[in-house]
């Protein structure tokens, strides 16, 4: 499924942050602007980018283990490579007010970095955030977004990307495996080896109880491997 703008699979919210324009808000541009370090200070040439991606009810199924989450981004600076740095956001923000005012980003984002991805001009780029996938969506974190920054100015300008405004909107592409137990009813005898649940039962669209699947199984789940 692929969480994108205008698409009935979920919502996104995005915006830049540039600490030069303190008091301006960016949510309705048509790109992503960044460049600089987090900390870096407030001239004209930093810019910080944010990130959310909201599913819609449903569109993944309750019980469903995520086995693999993505996001995608269509860069739009042909003379800029670099290397991009991925924070997880740990404060609510909207993407309509949120100004280095309003939204300072000292204390609401997490070290280290999740990802550190390199770019090169115009391709498209994509990385991976499966752990934080299924922690958002099992609510073992909040879901307040990422944070994008650069680590690695090279002169060229900004680096740049479409927003949710532009055509080349940035998605989040989620890969996941229904449970055994999607429309069946309480009760039912399962087996979901993705959970590491072997002889369970279905309870509200969700395999559980049982005994721990045969070790070695490969699982993906908020609720770790099988021993």
């Amino acid at each position: 499924v692929n969480v994108k703008r205008g698409s009935k699979a979920g919502s996104v919210h995005d915006t830049s942050l540039f600490p030069f324009y303190a008091a301006a808000a960016f949510g309705a541009q048509d790109q992503l602007s960044v460049s600089g370090l987090v900390a870096s200070d407030a001239s004209a040439s930093n810019a910080r980018a944010l990130l959310q991606f909201v599913p819609a009810t449903g569109a993944i199924p309750t019980g469903s283990t995520i086995v693999s989450a993505q996001v995608v981004l269509h860069p739009t600076n042909p003379n800029k490579t670099g290397t991009l740095a991925v924070y997880r956001l740990t404060a609510p923000w909207d993407e309509a007010t949120a100004t280095p005012q309003t939204f300072p980003l000292s204390g609401h984002y997490a070290t280290p970095a999740i990802r550190e991805v390199p770019y090169a001009g115009t391709a498209q780029m994509s990385f991976d955030v499966t752990q934080q996938a299924i922690d958002w969506f099992s609510d073992a974190t909040p879901n307040d977004g990422l944070l994008l920054a650069d680590v690695s100015s090279q002169g060229g300008g900004f680096f740049t990307v479409g927003s949710s405004e532009s055509a080349q909107k940035p998605y989040l592409r989620v890969c996941y495996v229904p449970s055994p137990c999607a429309g069946a009813p309480d009760g039912k005898a399962c087996n979901d080896p993705q959970r590491c649940v072997a002889a369970g039962t279905c309870q509200a669209g969700v395999c559980k109880g049982g005994q721990p699947a045969v070790a070695g199984t490969v699982c993906r789940a908020a609720f770790g491997p099988c021993d």
